[in-house]
Formats: structure tokens, C-alpha cells, sequence
């Protein structure tokens, strides 16, 4: 495992949080055999809600708390309850008071505030190529499909620590390997144009049509990366239209297609 001064710095000489940070992606590292861990440019954390991380999880974060910080923009999912209306919607005082502590957690590691599971709508968009560490199963696909950045389908924690020590494992879908399609799925849509200047995804209806068929294929557990083809010649969905609504057919593998730019300014192929 190569890891640069800085990282060997935070592995044994770092804060409480920050060695318990690259303990978990050494060990992600293990698993995957990544040789390195790869700079990134942003993070999105799943694990915000007390009903789905209880109070172990409330106690992982306070303790990360105590010195963690975060080293790159870090976004994070959705709370529980609304934090201020949390008694008009009947929710017992006890898990809004946990669901406060888990927010002021977060808030003191200096994660943006933005509770969302789509944070590409409020902001957070990689450039191509770039290198992020995010969870949420549709920002996933988004990033790596729609925008063309770079990040395998990160787990709570393993996000908070890629946040923290600013890198995380290089596998997967940050290596060109882990990129290239080997199952092509033609979809039959009509071809609609409108007025995002874009023909594949109309509205949320044609998107929930693609999505049911894209879900009907069988696709082996062994195989990545599906790649979607239009019978009516249509291109994938531009940054700024419906695109969203596309990926949740996804959301297991993380990427539909690795959005394929054409040939760049050296004449080389990017994808």
C-alpha cells in the first residue's frame, strides 16, 4: 500500500478521529487490493437519520466529533425529522433531541448542512475526471454517469473518513478498468425533443418507463457498468435537464454508463 507523507502522517500521528479514519479506508484498501488512496475534491455522507443509524451511530459520530474535521466540501444526507416542526408532526421528543445531537455532530466536523440526497442540486458538482467520495445510491450514478466525476458507491462511514483524510481507496469506478461497460442494454423510448434540449428523458413518466425496463434485465452480478442505447438514437441527458429522474435504475452498481465525451483536444478518447 503506497500512502503519501501526509497520510502516513494522520495514520500514526494523527488525532483520534483521524487515525480511526485511515484504519477504515486501509482496511476498505485490504479488501479491494487498491494500492493507493486517491486525492478527492468532495464528499457526500449517507447515516443522518436516528431511525436508520440508532444510537450506536449517534455514538460513532459524537466520538468522530470530538476532533474530526472535515478537509473538502462534504455534504450529507436527509435528517429524520424536520428539526424545527419535529412536535406538529408528532415525532417523541427523544428522537428529535438525538436527531439534533447527530446534526450538531456533523455541523461540528464542518459538514454543510444541506440534509439532501440529491446534493448535485444544491451545488456539489465534480468536474469530469474528478476524484469524489460519495454515498447515496442515485448521487452515485448522477456523479459518475450525468456528470462523468469519479467515486464508487461509498458506505456512511466510509465517506466521513475519505471527508476527513481528504483521499479514499483507488478501485472500482475510479480506475479506467472499472469504468468500461461489458453488458449493452438497448431501450426502446420515443424519441420526444423539449425544451431542456434534450430527447431521452421527457419527464418523470419516460424516466419511471426507463427505469422499469432497465430493472426487468438480468444482468449477471459479475458483469459492470451497464450501458443503456436508445433505439431512436437518442444522447444522454445534458447537466442541467431531467437527468435525476434516470438514476435510480442504478442505484445498486452505482453508474449506468461512464458518460463517453468524444475526443478531447489531444485527439484522445475520454470517457
Amino acid at each position: 500500500m503506497r500512502l503519501t507523507r501526509e497520510q502516513r502522517r494522520l495514520r500514526d500521528d494523527g488525532t483520534p478521529a483521524q487515525r480511526k479514519a485511515m484504519q477504515i479506508l486501509l482496511a476498505l484498501s485490504h479488501l479491494s487490493e487498491a494500492e493507493r488512496l486517491v486525492p478527492i475534491t468532495s464528499a457526500h455522507v449517507s447515516g443522518a437519520s436516528y431511525k436508520m443509524i440508532g444510537d450506536p451511530g449517534l455514538e460513532f459520530l459524537e466520538d468522530f466529533a470530538r476532533d474530526a474535521r472535515v478537509t473538502v466540501p462534504t455534504t450529507v444526507n436527509p435528517l429524520g425529522t424536520d428539526l424545527r416542526q419535529w412536535r406538529d408532526l408528532g415525532i417523541p421528543a427523544e428522537f428529535a433531541d438525538k436527531q439534533e445531537r447527530i446534526a450538531r455532530a456533523y455541523g461540528s466536523m464542518g459538514v454543510r448542512p444541506s440534509f439532501t440526497c440529491t446534493p448535485y442540486l444544491v451545488g456539489a458538482r465534480p468536474g469530469f475526471g474528478e476524484h469524489v467520495a460519495w454515498a447515496e445510491s442515485n448521487a452515485v450514478c448522477f456523479a459518475n454517469s450525468v456528470l462523468g466525476a469519479r467515486t464508487n458507491r461509498e458506505g456512511g462511514p466510509s465517506a466521513l473518513a475519505a471527508a476527513i483524510v481528504g483521499a479514499t481507496p483507488d478501485y472500482g469506478l475510479h480506475k479506467d478498468e472499472g469504468r468500461r461497460p461489458t453488458v449493452r442494454v438497448k431501450v426502446d423510448i420515443p424519441r420526444v425533443d423539449n425544451a431542456w434540449g434534450n430527447d431521452m428523458f421527457t419527464n418523470l413518466a419516460d424516466a419511471l418507463e426507463l427505469q422499469s425496463k432497465f430493472e426487468a434485465v438480468p444482468i449477471p452480478p459479475n458483469r459492470r457498468a451497464p450501458v443503456p442505447c436508445s433505439t431512436s438514437k437518442t444522447s444522454p441527458p445534458r447537466r442541467g435537464g431531467p437527468a435525476p429522474q434516470a438514476c435510480p435504475p442504478s442505484r445498486s452498481p452505482g453508474a449506468i454508463w461512464s458518460r463517453p465525451r468524444g475526443p478531447s483536444r489531444t485527439g484522445r478518447s475520454r470517457t
